[in-house]
């Protein structure tokens, strides 16, 4: 279930905000340009970030103004700094919170600075993400960029905006070998903003220099920066930090302009002790879990057989009904290859039907796929799905034949009385997994 978005008043226009958690801090959550509060949800690593935050604190999500469904700005009209830092007062006032900390990233921490120095009382503590107080060159800053190179990346923005390039370009983790997310991620920068507006925003924001107000804003300040971000090179962070009265640095490898795929559980752990004082330990519980496995059959001569245009159309295809399937039959998806499916349920008998549904539904795709399950303890943390259980699922899928879904005895035992009919395909020894397995097949007759 997506959380209620809601709407607070600011210079005249609608702010649109979430609220999600119960914890004991408030915490306003700004993403900047590149913002959708309700596509957001669409995204399973998204959800678990803020999920995952909303653990701790009392998380305010919100999209400013001109950015994602909050009220669209006139053309050539953008507000200053500090009637657009008003916009994270409105929302701060209409759920009645007194005083929060602020969590904004990329160009929204000249938003979340400004009300920090502009209304102290209102800002407990400030996390600033893949930031900077100035991102030009001058004689006081030469790490900074130069105006050709400020300009160029503008002309970039306003050119690639919603394309799969400026994806890649963004987040690098994901370039290669997921054309589906790439399509997704520009889907998700169309509906955040138009080119015009992304591209005039970008060079608002790329001309602002907050460094002679760093001095006003005293309240501890965290910030958090990839080592390898081609826009801003960790001397933006260290300036943050050297020239903030109450500032520390979390210096993490990796490149993306975003937390929640490279370094995200690392970014909360320490946002959680920064604001409450406690550590969070990761969760590493041992659950019985249900994995499920779905792979395309000849994925690869198929590929070469429809040519890369039609393979990426059919693969996008493919993901959109797998997900569609696992979403009616409760599962939780884990990981996306590019030709199959990790995912757990929290049972097997939903994991079959689901399986089953799959392999039906991609047919009228002229896909062919292979299934696999198993049942046991896994290793749950917070980001991942870990353990013997998850290989010998995997292991089992690429036993089944084309159309087929394969299960362990594990998982046959547990069904008992179901109505479910399995037929024994004897005894095997499960690549990288010790012991013989006995497997079996899930019968058609028992539809």
């Amino acid at each position: 279930m997506y959380p209620q978005t809601r709407y607070a008043q600011s210079h005249g226009g609608d702010v649109a905000y979430q609220v999600i958690g119960e914890g004991p801090v408030d915490l306003l959550y700004c993403g900047g340009l590149l913002s959708h509060l309700e596509l957001v949800w669409d995204y399973p690593e998204a959800e678990r970030y803020l999920m995952r935050m909303a653990a701790f604190a009392r998380v305010i999500l919100m999209d400013r103004r001109g950015v994602g469904i909050s009220e669209a700005l006139p053309s050539g009209a953008l507000p200053s700094l500090d009637d657009w830092s008003d916009d994270l007062l409105a929302v701060l006032d209409d759920v009645g919170s007194t005083q929060a900390a602020i969590f904004v990233e990329r160009d929204a921490a000249a938003l979340g600075m400004t009300l920090a120095a502009r209304h102290p009382e209102r800002v407990r503590a400030l996390v600033l993400g893949n930031a900077t107080a100035c991102l030009l060159a001058d004689q006081d800053f030469p790490d900074g960029l130069p105006a050709e190179a400020v300009d160029q990346l503008i002309a970039m923005i306003h050119a690639d905006w919603g394309t799969d390039e400026l994806s890649g370009r963004a987040l690098p983790s994901r370039r290669e070998g997921d054309q589906r997310f790439a399509q997704k991620a520009a889907r998700f920068q169309r509906s955040a903003a138009t080119p015009a507006t992304a591209a005039a925003q970008s060079a608002y924001f790329a001309r602002c220099d907050l460094r002679e107000l760093l001095p006003q804003v005293h309240c501890p300040t965290l910030i958090v920066h990839h080592r390898d971000y081609a826009v801003l090179s960790p001397a933006h962070a260290h300036y943050l930090r050297d020239h903030l009265p109450n500032a520390e640095l979390l210096m993490l490898d990796g490149g993306d302009a975003f937390f929640l795929y490279q370094g995200g559980d690392a970014v909360l752990r320490r946002v959680e002790s920064f604001l409450t004082g406690r550590a969070h330990q990761l969760q590493r519980d041992r659950v019985l879990q249900t994995v499920l496995f779905v792979d395309i059959v000849r994925s690869t001569e198929t590929a070469s057989e429809l040519g890369d245009a039609e393979w990426r159309n059919r693969l996008d295809n493919f993901h959109a009904i797998v997900e569609q399937e696992l979403e009616r039959h409760g599962a939780r998806l884990v990981d996306v290859s590019g030709d199959g499916v990790f995912a757990t349920l929290s049972g097997p008998t939903p994991g079959i039907a689901c399986a089953r549904a799959v392999r039906d539904a991609v047919r009228q795709i002229d896909l062919d796929v292979r299934a696999g399950l198993h049942c046991g303890e896994c290793e749950v943390s917070d980001d991942a799905v870990r353990g013997l259980t998850v290989h010998i699922g995997a292991r089992i899928a690429a036993e089944a034949a084309p159309g087929e879904v394969w299960v362990s005895r594990t998982v046959r035992d547990l069904v008992v009385g179901s109505g479910l009919i399995f037929r024994h395909r004897g005894p095997k020894r499960l690549k990288g997994v010790p012991g013989v397995w006995r497997l079996f097949r899930v019968e058609e007759d028992a539809e």
